[in-house]
């Protein structure tokens, strides 16, 4: 059963096939950004707030890169054309690959952004998450995986075996295409 939530600037709603009111947790204004419009008027009406984690009920379940590829299109990096900097989001899911939390974790450069693989898995230890996907994209709108990507990826694969958070994937969005570094056999998995 699930518990509606009231109306409020706390109420959020995503676009899944049956939009449901989201919980939100605060966090400290040193975390997790909320992208001005991703929940629209939200962050408006509650300046200050700054950064949270979001959590989505009864998501859409990823089957597959494409899945979350999409996901991410339709539901993070939109539109497309407001991101000038690499942003590098942990999308948490349950133990059905359902989306269920998603935190901005890092946001860069035109063309990079470095990552502390602590920081990765902090939002998925914060919420118990089971699993986790990497995703980030490329302004250029060219998603071809950086030799920086590839070595990232693989250290936070080799940190996820030893918390025993499984990494589903990493993936890198660019203009209309992707690329799914498990795919790729480039996760180190």
């Amino acid at each position: 059963m699930t518990k509606r939530i009231p109306e409020s600037p706390w109420q959020l709603y995503m676009g899944f096939d049956d939009p449901q009111p989201a919980e939100t947790i605060a966090e400290s204004p040193s975390r997790y950004p909320v992208r001005r419009g991703l929940f629209t008027d939200f962050d408006q009406r509650e300046p200050g707030l700054g950064r949270f984690v979001r959590r989505i009920h009864e998501g859409t379940p990823a089957r597959s890169p494409v899945d979350v590829a999409a996901y991410l299109m339709q539901h993070i990096y939109t539109p497309w054309e407001d991101f000038t900097q690499e942003e590098f989001y942990t999308l948490m899911l349950d133990n059905r690959n359902r989306p269920t939390h998603a935190a901005l974790v890092y946001r860069g450069t035109v063309n990079s952004v470095h990552i502390r693989t602590a920081e990765v898995f902090r939002p998925a230890i914060q919420v118990n998450a089971s699993t986790i996907i990497m995703a980030h994209q490329h302004p250029s709108g060219d998603p071809e995986p950086s030799p920086e990507d590839i070595r990232a990826s693989s250290q936070i694969a080799e940190a996820s075996r030893l918390l025993d958070i499984e990494l589903l994937d990493s993936i890198i969005l660019g203009k209309d295409k992707f690329v799914s570094l498990r795919e790729r056999a480039l996760l180190g998995v």
